[in-house]
């Protein structure tokens, strides 16, 4: 099998969960005795079944990348639970993986920190005070001025690219969303304004990914001169 290779690439994956859902007992065996205890604490069966979707496509994929049969693949867990391929595993093979509803997203990449999130647009909540707690007070004061019907829509692209940021360093939510800030400025490329009450270092880049008309995504790479490509899976 010829492997797949992103040296100067991230590949992002885009998951119908609904099209992995057919057989769920099929795609289980190729998950880990941990995994499947994992999907059995689930108490709604549409959320086991989508965790199971999710996480076998994940195994099938870096299979792509590795040359490892899929139930083979070892991970191990970082201090802050962001999971990497087993060391000695996948030759410096980096990724991250997000599901929201019926839609997963997987990025990966070699030797880079990378992180990926995607949300499920919800409309009909007010995200006011959501804002106030994690937004910084540009980003409250951005969102404010958007218009009323797209404000849902802004609000999530807004919280996938600072959660894919927390999600690319591995410190998850040790990290204050607030400590940090996006611009998603119109006609400009989302990018990181602030970092620690610091201008945001060059080495970070932020993409948005669109997964589905109802759901917004982010990429997060240290570094930059990054292509990001879109892969189906």
């Amino acid at each position: 099998m010829k492997l797949l290779r992103v040296s100067d690439e991230v590949h992002v994956w885009h998951i119908d969960l609904l099209l992995h859902d057919a057989t769920p007992a099929a795609l289980a065996v190729v998950l880990s005795h941990e995994e499947r205890a994992r999907a059995e604490r689930f108490v709604a069966e549409s959320d086991r079944r989508r965790f199971v979707a999710a996480h076998s496509a994940l195994r099938r994929i870096l299979t792509l990348y590795t040359g490892i049969d899929a139930p083979s693949i070892a991970f191990e867990i970082g201090e802050y639970g962001k999971p990497a391929l087993a060391a000695g595993r996948g030759d410096g093979i980096r990724f991250n993986l997000s599901h929201s509803g019926d839609v997963a997203l997987c990025a990966v990449t070699n030797a880079c920190d990378v992180g990926i999130d995607v949300e499920e647009v919800r409309t009909g909540t007010s995200f006011e005070e959501i804002a106030t707690q994690f937004f910084s007070v540009a980003e409250q004061r951005f969102l404010a001025a958007v218009a009323a019907e797209r404000r849902a829509e802004m609000f999530t692209r807004v919280w996938v690219s600072k959660e894919a940021y927390v999600k690319a360093t591995g410190e998850g939510i040790t990290t204050s969303l607030k400590s940090f800030e996006v611009t998603l400025a119109p006609d400009e490329p989302a990018a990181f304004l602030e970092i620690g009450g610091k201008p945001a270092p060059l080495d970070w880049t932020l993409f948005e990914t669109h997964a589905d008309i109802d759901y917004a995504g982010a990429v997060a790479i240290r570094g930059t001169d990054w292509a990001v490509l879109s892969r189906y899976g």
